[in-house]
């Protein structure tokens, strides 16, 4: 994924002392649309079935929420665990073989799940609206 690819390149740019104020709000539109395009381009690929590409185009997004919610210790956590275990997992080589590659992924997709659910149940609050109970 080459948007990933030049967002993370821009994020270095972004994080780089020398990098000057008068071309922040610059790289900051670019970024924006690059992540609009790849949103796009995520959507739009939902008959995909290989898992590695899967798997970058999960841990892009991750990136850009990321990007949105710096300060989420369980989100940050959730994308270094991806970005050093997804790779194997998806190519089937993590551990013993296939199974465990493959429950090392529903995990991992697991935590996901429940960090968005938890911002789901926050903003939910925020708005004054009670969260969903499951029984």
């Amino acid at each position: 994924m080459k948007l990933a690819t030049a967002r993370l390149s821009l994020l270095g740019i972004l994080n780089h002392k020398q990098t000057g104020a008068d071309v922040i709000r610059q790289l900051l539109l670019l970024d924006y649309s690059l992540e609009t395009q790849q949103t796009v381009l995520i959507q739009g690929m939902t008959a995909e079935t290989r898992l590695p590409n899967l798997c970058d185009q999960m841990q892009a997004l991750l990136t850009s929420v990321l990007g949105h919610m710096p300060l989420h210790g369980e989100l940050r956590a959730l994308l270094v665990d991806w970005m050093h275990l997804s790779q194997d997992a998806s190519n089937l080589r993590f551990g013993a073989g296939a199974v465990e590659s493959a429950l090392l992924l529903k995990a991992m997709c697991d935590r996901l799940s429940r960090v968005v659910g938890e911002q789901v149940d926050t903003f939910q609050n925020l708005l004054g609206h009670p969260c969903c109970s499951f029984e």
